[in-house]
């Protein structure tokens, strides 16, 4: 697996390295778009169904009468945080 990540990085920075694509910026937005709906479609699919259940198990183990939805809160602090970062670290370079 480690291969295969350093092949993709390897191949993701083939636009960095042709001084054809300097101007290019619009290919690149899109690249980055696209893998960041990558991100965000499996996270929503996958990581959030299940976090959910693993939360709706503890809360009836505990037998809590209305349990605060803490997964959905985790996601949404956590992908600020992500997006604030991001903004932070662009605006600087």
């Amino acid at each position: 697996m480690l291969v295969v990540m350093l092949l993709e990085c390897g191949v993701g920075m083939i636009p960095r390295c042709i001084p054809l694509t300097e101007n290019w910026k619009n290919g690149v937005t899109y690249m980055n778009c696209f893998s960041a709906g990558i991100f965000l479609s499996m996270s929503l699919v996958h990581i959030m169904p299940e976090a959910n259940e693993i939360w709706e198990d503890h809360v009836k183990k505990m037998k809590i009468e209305r349990a605060f939805p803490l997964p959905f809160v985790l996601y949404l602090v956590g992908y600020l945080l992500i997006l604030f970062t991001d903004k932070v670290v662009a605006s600087r370079y």
